[in-house]
């Protein structure tokens, strides 16, 4: 995985810097319940991903085909 930093503000660099500790100190990944969670070595959850509903990717989809 490639880490690409780009210069923001204060407050998304830190959302930032925790997703990436995150991601560098997983250990395991398991599925629950329609979300990805990312373990420690100590099977701790670091970060839950939840998975998007039906609406915001009919949102996504109609910004795409308005290009």
């Amino acid at each position: 995985v490639r880490l690409t930093r780009k210069l923001c503000s204060p407050e998304i660099d830190r959302v930032e810097t925790a997703l990436v500790r995150a991601l560098d100190d997983t250990r395991y990944l398991e599925e629950r319940d329609r979300k990805l969670v990312f373990l420690a070595e100590n099977r701790q959850p670091l970060l839950v991903w939840m998975r998007a509903d039906q609406s915001s990717r009919r949102v996504r989809h109609a910004r795409a085909g308005a290009r």
